[in-house]
């Protein structure tokens, strides 16, 4: 009798021992001043924390590994900071942050199934997301306040990101590669987008910017050979400017600038490019290269001073073709369409003017 009471107790010691290690739930609240709060997690199927501060100067740390891991964190108060590590399969963090002086660190590893939510709202705030080492990542961003900063990196396939900076000097620098997408939305002024999206198959990016000073930096560069891209870019204010490189194997631009002072600078180096744009204000200028086979753009600009250059470079028998429409006073168009030793022409070339001192060129060779 007493050997079973021992094997009784030893089963259900190890019985304990597993639902310790399938499930951890781990939940934290604290109300005050200079609070520090850590979890450490590791091992199990389905790991959870909350964590909830209120007050000012707040810390907290959380670490988790396993299968199934989540993070629901709320910080309200000043100068609070956020460190979420994670590792494993199905790794999810979701948190809220108000108040000045916020900082968010966010590491994801994991095999795929990866998602964090960023909510910030307030002065300061920052934003640091990394997703790698898996598939599936998904990075959903929000900031309300001025001087909010965002980088975020993700790696391997299919990857996304959707995210919204409202207020003063926002900054989004994102990497991603694999199949991708990208979409961004600024609001306010000086705001700043630098974002390069390697193709491994396809890469899409969506950049809408309104306010003053508003720039935009996007690279889209090749990861195979059948690889493609799709840019479409609003910008609307004063002073907008934007550098756009496309290096896939196909590739879409569609841009729309609305303001004073704005200029774009694009270059597509792929074949079945194709571009179309307009710029609505004063002072627009557009600068635009293509190389590679059957590729089109169809540029339009209203208002004064505008000035477009576009050169079409091919290297194979595949014609080009450029349009550009011109509405206003002093537009420039110059449009250049050329090949190399193995080509051959067929281009086509359309300019339409129409105001005072418009000065148009087309050169075929």
């Amino acid at each position: 009798m007493f050997m079973r009471s021992l094997l009784a107790a030893a089963v259900s010691l190890v019985l304990a021992g597993q639902a310790q290690a399938v499930d951890q739930t781990a939940s934290i609240e604290q109300n005050g001043n200079n609070n520090t709060a850590e979890v450490t997690q590791l091992g199990g199927t389905y790991i959870w924390t909350e964590l909830t501060q209120n007050g000012d100067s707040n810390e907290a740390t959380v670490t988790q590994a396993g299968t199934n891991v989540s993070v629901e964190a709320t910080q309200q108060g000043v100068a609070n900071h956020l460190t979420t590590t994670q590792e494993g399969f199905g790794t999810w963090v979701r948190s809220h942050q108000e108040g000045e002086g916020n900082l968010q660190s966010i590491v994801q590893r994991s095999e795929g199934g990866v998602t964090a939510y960023v909510y910030q709202y307030g002065v300061d705030n920052e934003a640091y997301v990394v997703q790698n080492d898996g598939d599936y990542n998904d990075g959903r961003i929000n900031q309300h306040g001025q001087q909010n900063v965002l980088r975020l990196e993700q790696t391997y396939i299919l990857n996304s990101l959707d995210a919204t900076q409202e207020g003063t000097r926002n900054l989004a620098n994102v990497r991603q590669s694999g199949h991708v997408t990208a979409q961004i939305n600024q609001t306010g002024l000086a705001n700043e987008v630098d974002l390069q999206q390697g193709a491994y198959s396809r890469a899409n990016a969506v950049i809408s910017q309104t306010g003053e000073y508003n720039e935009a930096s996007v690279s889209q560069s090749e990861g195979s050979y059948d690889s493609s891209s799709d840019l479409y870019l609003t910008q609307t204010g004063a002073s907008n400017k934007a550098d756009v490189y496309t290096g896939t194997a196909e590739g879409l631009l569609d841009f729309t600038q609305i303001g004073t002072g704005n200029e774009l600078i694009a270059r597509q180096g792929v074949r079945n490019g194709s571009v179309t744009g307009i710029s609505k204000g004063d002072y627009n200028e557009v600068f635009f290269v293509q190389t590679g086979d059957g590729n089109s753009l169809d540029l339009a600009q209203s208002g004064s001073d505008n000035v477009i250059e576009a050169f079409q470079m091919k290297d194979g028998a595949s014609g080009d073709v450029g349009i550009i429409d011109q509405t206003g006073t002093g537009n420039y168009a110059r449009l250049t369409q050329g090949i190399d030793s193995l080509g051959s022409g067929m281009d086509t070339a359309a300019i339409m003017q129409n105001g005072m001192n418009n000065s148009a060129t087309v050169t075929q060779r």
